[in-house]
């Protein structure tokens, strides 16, 4: 086969050899979604508080001395009329609620590697050359990877090798 396109006057043959590539695509996909949600649960709660509360204490007080003078009034107040009042207090229990922030929480991802075997078997081409010319020329075959040896014959009767390398 020759190039179409080659302008010089050369016309070596040659031919393109090829081989398969393994690539590995790596596409993000969609593993799972995750939702966050609080809810409001209900718990009962019970607490013990003291509560205080204001009593009446009447004391009573010895009376005077025989004899003495008394120190306060006797006389009985009138029927209608308000001798004292007093007004006694006590707490009482008010229970309110109040929402208050406890904890916060934060969702985040990280990325976790692992290392992940793959094999593929691929193609390749080998290219070959046979020449069987008169004059004694002999040729080693070729093939991918390995090295190509040509013996010939030179134009002044001894003989030439040539080693080429292919990668």
């Amino acid at each position: 086969m020759t190039d179409p396109d080659e302008s010089s006057e050369r016309t070596d043959p040659w031919v393109v050899r090829s081989e398969e590539r393994a690539r590995v695509a790596f596409p993000v996909r969609v593993r799972g979604r995750v939702r966050l949600t609080k809810r409001v649960v209900t718990e009962e709660v019970t607490h013990t508080f003291t509560l205080r509360r204001e009593e009446l204490v009447v004391e009573e007080l010895p009376g005077d001395e025989p004899g003495a003078e008394p120190s306060w009034d006797s006389t009985l107040p009138e029927q209608g009329e308000e001798l004292f009042e007093v007004v006694l207090h006590a707490e009482q229990v008010v229970p309110t609620t109040v929402v208050v922030p406890v904890e916060r929480i934060r969702v985040g991802t990280r990325v976790v590697s692992t290392d992940v075997v793959v094999s593929a078997d691929l193609l390749r081409e080998r290219v070959g050359v046979e020449q069987h010319a008169p004059d004694a020329t002999t040729t080693a075959r070729s093939a991918w990877g390995g090295a190509q040896q040509e013996q010939t014959g030179a134009p002044d009767g001894g003989a030439r090798t040539t080693k080429e390398e292919h990668p």
